[in-house]
């Protein structure tokens, strides 16, 4: 099941506010090709929009539940995170195929986004 919670601000733009992909039976491909269309967006910036608003204003991302996400996906969905989705502070991995092996790309977002306030489940 898919879930998507829209917010309207300022009654022009309208976003995504909460994404569930739960139990959705998405894969690594259907994630990396998210990642690469927000990252290869060229008209939004790492923060904002056109305007100036903040463009990419998902605050959740839940992706549990779906098996066949595994570890190959994890570096660029975090480099999206890093750089198209200041707003986001909840991200839900759990019961997916990701290994320990994800962990060192976790350490490294830490590591080089500290200021960050992301919440891991």
């Amino acid at each position: 099941m898919i879930y998507l919670d829209f917010v309207l601000i300022k009654r022009v733009h309208v976003f995504l506010k909460k994404l569930s992909f739960c139990r959705a039976g998405i894969d690594d491909k259907c994630v990396m090709k998210w990642c690469e269309t927000m990252l290869n967006d060229t008209d939004i910036d790492d923060e904002k929009g056109m305007n100036g608003d903040d463009y990419y204003g998902i605050e959740s991302l839940d992706l549990s539940f779906n098996e066949v996400i595994t570890d190959d996906c994890m570096k660029i969905l975090f480099e999206c995170i890093a750089h198209k989705l200041p707003k986001l502070g909840i991200i839900n991995i759990s019961s997916t195929g990701i290994t320990d092996g994800t962990c060192r790309i976790i350490y490294d977002f830490y590591s080089k986004y500290h200021d960050k306030k992301l919440s891991l489940y």
